[in-house]
């Protein structure tokens, strides 16, 4: 009722089964974070637009109010196309003009009644079927095309005549355009991913899967939401997925129980509860991955409110996903680019955090996509008197040695500190 008055909810937990509190989540994600490393750090943190993608997953209210958002600009631009319908239709009249008004209003309507069968199914989590929408827009748009022409060269037509058919043309473009824009924006919100919740992403080694899933993790413990995070270096050969994910959790049930569990917390949030598993290529569970990673899938698919996200190097992939997962038109698969097209202003954050002055050459090299990268070269260039990324760094060997050298100052360091710290 708040939502809909557009006031703040009030802050609500979840009531979850035997051992799923809030410090259960708590803990386990603030060990599987203080495990990654450095390659979690919160203060480096610059979000990514792939971050939207987790809106989906889990089925957020704010995802929905995204769609609500298009659809609601999507009428409102049609109004002005039903005026100058309207206008052409009181001065010229006939069969095909008649068509088009009628081709019009049932779209719109059934936009309208699409978008309203959403919003009342919302707490149900059942697919969004974007599959009609996109086909009757498009079956829409054909004819607006055909009936696009301006005007036949061999009608006498009066100036007036021509200009006000002239019109017509113009609003049918502007449809046309306006139709194509809408399904473009529906296509990039993932809808995909919200019927089908399971993610796959894949990048090179440093590019930032690791910290991504870091970041979304402690951010729903911010947000008071149960997640559960999970690290592929801890799972060991021997065992099954299932007693993998007991055992690290220190679970006092069985799998079935526990994902039961979360499925009915997710059920009381109305929102999806994130299981997720970085870096599958990384510990003793390779082969597990490859013989029961798509049996796995397939039990969490009968929990419709768990959305389930896993990551793994690139270079990986092949040999560690198996092939049924690889064919599964319902898993997403998405590749993590890094800062890539975000390079200037990650390596500004870069810059403020390491404490160098900001570079004023323009960034042509591919590697400043990577965020690994960024640590090496912004933590060699603390070695230099101008605390600057000098303009070239004369290849990786050299990055590469300012690095080590870096490493070698801080080791110094602190072996003298702990000297002085037991009194040596």
């Amino acid at each position: 009722m708040l939502e809909e008055n557009y006031m703040l909810p009030l802050p609500y937990s979840f009531i979850g089964g035997p051992g799923l509190t809030q410090e259960f989540f708590s803990c386990w994600v603030n060990k599987a974070v203080s495990d990654l490393g450095p390659r979690f750090n919160e203060k480096l943190n610059f979000r990514l637009p792939i971050v939207s993608c987790f809106d989906a997953l889990g089925k957020e209210n704010k995802y929905k109010k995204k769609i609500e958002h298009r659809i609601d600009r999507w009428l409102l631009n049609k109004e002005r196309f039903e005026y100058g319908l309207n206008d052409y239709l009181k001065r010229n009249s006939n069969e095909i003009n008649e068509e088009l008004q009628k081709q019009h209003t049932a779209v719109k309507e059934f936009v309208i009644n699409w978008f309203t069968n959403v919003a009342e199914k919302w707490k149900d989590s059942v697919p969004i079927p974007i599959e009609q929408l996109d086909e009757k827009i498009k079956h829409y748009n054909d004819f607006l095309r055909i009936n696009s022409k301006v005007t036949d060269p061999k009608l006498d037509l009066t100036v007036e005549e021509d200009r006000i058919i002239r019109k017509r043309s113009r609003h049918i473009y502007e449809q046309i355009e306006l139709n194509e824009k809408l399904l473009q924006e529906l296509e990039e919100l993932n809808i995909n991913l919200f019927n089908y919740p399971f993610l796959l992403i894949k990048g090179d080694a440093g590019c930032g899967k690791s910290h991504l899933l870091g970041d979304i993790a402690k951010q729903k413990l911010k947000e008071e939401k149960p997640v559960i995070l999970l690290l592929g270096q801890q799972f060991m050969a021997g065992q099954t997925i299932g007693q993998n994910i007991v055992n690290l959790l220190d679970y006092a049930g069985t799998l079935q129980e526990l994902l039961n569990g979360l499925n009915e917390i997710g059920k009381q949030i109305n929102s999806r509860v994130l299981f997720m598993i970085d870096a599958l290529n990384e510990g003793g569970g390779k082969e597990l991955w490859k013989n029961g990673l798509a049996g796995f899938i397939k039990e969490i698919e009968s929990y419709p409110f768990i959305g389930f996200v896993i990551t793994v190097r690139s270079t990986y992939y092949d040999s560690v996903v198996p092939s049924q997962v690889h064919s599964n038109p319902n898993i997403t698969e998405i590749t993590h680019k890094g800062f890539r097209g975000n390079e200037y202003a990650a390596l500004r954050l870069f810059c403020e955090y390491y404490g160098l002055k900001q570079p004023q050459f323009p960034i042509l090299n591919p590697e400043f996509a990577s965020p690994l990268f960024l640590h090496f070269i912004c933590q060699a260039a603390t070695l230099t008197s101008s605390r600057e990324i000098p303009l070239c760094f004369g290849g990786l060997t050299n990055v590469y040695v300012d690095y080590l050298n870096y490493i070698e100052k801080n080791w110094k360091r602190n072996a003298v500190n702990m000297q002085h710290t037991a009194g040596l």
